[in-house]
């Protein structure tokens, strides 16, 4: 018989899902200080001279989607998942800017506290 999936199993770009997110402004502002003083190409013109625009070189680096790396730029969602947040931190090799990890708002007190109990929390 296959082992039922909870909901927090299971990792979707929203971060409906995930027990533990980043405020998506937070990513972006650490996003920001990281890259200035880099140089990423701003227009497609500079893209035949070698240079990667900032999402693209956070994809390679992180395997996120770069759809997802200009929506946190663009702060299209209030939160973002920890997974994500950490793979971006750790490309940039800046511990020191990871925000702060918080509670995923979008969960019930329900659901935090299955999660809970089942990690031996509560």
């Amino acid at each position: 018989m296959a082992k039922e999936v909870e909901p927090w199993e299971v990792h979707d770009v929203n971060g409906m899902s995930d027990p533990m997110v980043v405020r998506t402004a937070d990513l972006k502002q650490a996003i920001k200080v990281w890259a200035k003083g880099r140089s990423f190409s701003e227009d497609p013109t500079e893209k035949f001279s070698g240079k990667v625009s900032l999402g693209k070189y956070l994809e390679n680096e992180t395997g996120v989607d770069v759809r997802r790396i200009w929506a946190i730029m663009k702060g299209e969602s209030k939160v973002t998942t920890l997974v994500v947040a950490d793979k971006i931190i750790a490309a940039i090799e800046r511990p020191d800017l990871m925000p702060e990890v918080i509670p995923n708002p979008r969960w019930n007190q329900e659901r935090w506290l299955k999660y809970m109990e089942e990690r031996g929390c509560v």
